[in-house]
């Protein structure tokens, strides 16, 4: 049997986000029926393929629904691995603006925005996205030699940003102002988020990143 909880939830972030359930179906590319008889508890068991559509639909994170699923079954608590603290675990939503590979001109200046949810059980407060690009370079070879070539890369105009207070469960939107190189080349800019001691919160995940191709007029 589907629990409450799922259906509850589903309707409830559809209504968050000015959506009908019938344009949250459409938004999965499942039917209408088939999402009524989810949330009427009208089928025994949802199909994880099922619950990723309507994750995307909703913008949060597979997790988010699958953990409604279990109920008031153990489910255990997430932490990423090596994370600073027990019980934080974070997931990536989405790319609102920005996703990887569109084209922007040279000197552009343009807004990047990444949709991350907290799936752990620790409230983010006070903390930041910082800019890791001094960890990375981009080489070149020059007569057989490599070099780096710091000039393709990614310009931040912020170099860091105050990560939303987030809840357990609740996403945040995040934006950095970014502006691209002078001749057209393929670049990538690092971002990860730290605490109040500026400590990595996630030092094994890769973090965020604004992937772009940058062209001339």
């Amino acid at each position: 049997m589907i629990p409450d909880e799922l259906g509850d939830y589903i309707r409830r972030r559809a209504y968050a986000l000015d959506m009908t359930l019938t344009e949250t179906a459409r938004r999965a590319g499942i039917t209408r029926q088939a999402l009524y008889k989810l949330l009427d508890q009208r089928v025994t068991e949802a199909r994880l393929s099922t619950l990723i559509k309507i994750a995307r639909a909703l913008n949060v994170h597979p997790l988010a629904l699958i953990r409604r699923l279990f109920g008031t079954r153990q489910f255990p608590l997430m932490t990423t691995r090596d994370s600073k603290y027990s019980h934080d675990h974070a997931g990536f939503i989405r790319d609102a603006t920005f996703p990887d590979n569109e084209t922007v001109l040279v000197n552009q200046e343009f807004e990047k925005k990444w949709e991350i949810q907290n799936l752990g059980e620790v409230e983010w407060v006070d903390r930041k996205l910082v800019c890791m690009d001094d960890e990375l370079y981009i080489v070149r070879r020059d007569n057989e030699e490599v070099v780096p070539v710091l000039d393709q890369n990614l310009i931040p105009l912020d170099h860091e940003v105050a990560v939303p207070s987030t809840s357990p469960g609740k996403t945040a939107l995040i934006s950095i102002r970014f502006k691209a190189p002078a001749f057209p080349c393929t670049t990538i800019s690092y971002w990860k988020m730290v605490d109040k001691e500026t400590d990595v919160c996630f030092p094994q995940m890769k973090g965020l990143w604004c992937k772009v191709n940058v062209a001339a007029v």
